[in-house]
């Protein structure tokens, strides 16, 4: 299969170039347009990406054309009912602060100079951009690169299959009853305190697709955030890859249709895989926090198997920082989730070892079953023995 069409929902790649050298709104563009949104996205230095991505219009059409996998954290907008701004340009969407894999749609970057350069990455190597943290957007967004010039931004909103259900696939399709929808992907998003982010996503005009299940199209003067596949019967969510037909880590829920399983006694790694498991073992043991917990085994060991925020995330932040190339390609390769360290025979140190078994028992404590109870793997051992 080749690697570009693996995130691909709609072969569309040439549209990306169409207006490459558009004028932007970053203030040293040579010629001045005016600027479409109200702030954050204009009247500061932000570079707004104002070229037409697609024949459809600008990237905040969120119009789907090609998804690139990213890790690390970020907000979901997937499920907001968005309220209008004072101006109408923008709209403020309620989304949750998340981690984990998550899903950047190409055509719909909005930082002119991130969405350049990653088309330029991913158009000459697809196959390093269809593995998470491969395409440059990625790493923009990781590293807080992205909003970097605008004061206060907390995340950047994406899509992931977080709470991800049947429902959710089906969707509902309102290209037939076109209107003013919210436009989210890599959007600024500002903390509320409380575990969410209010993200100021802008408004476009058209066609549409929301990411819920028999609503009506019309809900003014809310908005949904939503997007557009021009592909007849497409929706707005990426394509597993072929051979797999799911997504490595997606989610934690059980009725999530499209997350691969968790490690079993069956699962291998494919002969013609490719895949180093040296390397594999040595992102695991190297990627560490500042009191030697090496996050890749503590990931694993709760963001498959638990939906809560509060053990996840500690148990992830960080990882975003390092490089998991490797471990992602072993578990694309065999198609399982928080596996990797399970296929390569990887083994974490004792602190790590403690704070795997503390994470078990928060699970437990949670109604959660952890990969220990399921396949006897990522156990840890009780701090003290």
């Amino acid at each position: 299969m080749k690697a570009e069409r693996i995130f691909c929902l709609n072969t569309v790649a040439v549209l990306v170039f169409v207006s490459l050298f558009s004028v932007g709104c970053d203030s040293d563009s040579s010629t001045s347009v005016e600027c479409p949104l109200a702030a954050p996205y204009c009247g500061g230095d932000f570079p707004l990406n104002t070229q037409n991505t697609t024949e459809y219009g600008p990237p905040w059409a969120n119009v789907i054309t090609q998804f690139w996998p990213c890790y690390g954290p970020y907000a979901l907008c997937y499920y907001a009912d968005c309220t209008p701004g004072v101006d109408g340009t923008v709209t403020d969407c309620p989304c949750e602060s998340l981690f984990g894999l998550n899903f950047v749609e190409e055509s719909s970057i909005l930082n002119r100079a991130v969405y350049e350069e990653t088309v330029r990455v991913c158009i000459n190597d697809p196959e390093r951009c269809s593995l998470p943290n491969g395409a440059p957007v990625c790493a923009a967004i990781n590293s807080a690169a992205f909003y970097q010039t605008v004061p206060d931004v907390a995340g950047v909103s994406d899509f992931s299959f977080f709470g991800f259900s049947a429902s959710a696939a089906i969707g509902t399709d309102c290209t037939d009853s076109p209107g003013i929808y919210s436009g989210c992907m890599t959007t600024a998003c500002y903390d509320n305190g409380d575990g969410s982010y209010n993200c100021i996503c802008p408004t476009f005009d058209g066609p549409f697709q929301v990411g819920q299940e028999g609503v009506p199209c019309d809900i003014q003067p809310m908005t949904y955030s939503a997007a557009y596949n021009p592909d007849p019967g497409g929706g707005g969510i990426p394509t597993p890859p072929s051979g797999i037909n799911c997504f490595p880590d997606a989610g934690a829920n059980a009725d999530n249709p499209i997350a691969c399983p968790l490690y079993s006694s069956d699962t291998v790694l494919p002969p013609d895989s490719g895949v180093d498991c040296s390397l594999v073992c040595e992102q695991y043991n190297q990627c560490m926090n500042s009191s030697e917990v090496q996050l890749g085994y503590t990931c694993d060991a709760s963001i498959c198997t638990t939906e809560k925020k509060e053990i996840f995330i500690p148990a992830c932040m960080g990882l975003q920082d390092c490089d998991i190339s490797e471990v992602m390609k072993a578990e694309f390769a065999a198609g399982c989730s928080c596996c990797a360290s399970q296929l390569c025979g990887c083994e974490p140190n004792d602190v790590t070892n403690e704070e795997i078994w503390l994470l078990n028992m928060a699970q437990l404590d949670n109604g959660d079953v952890p990969q220990c109870s399921i396949n006897d793997t990522l156990c840890g051992t009780a701090p003290g023995i």
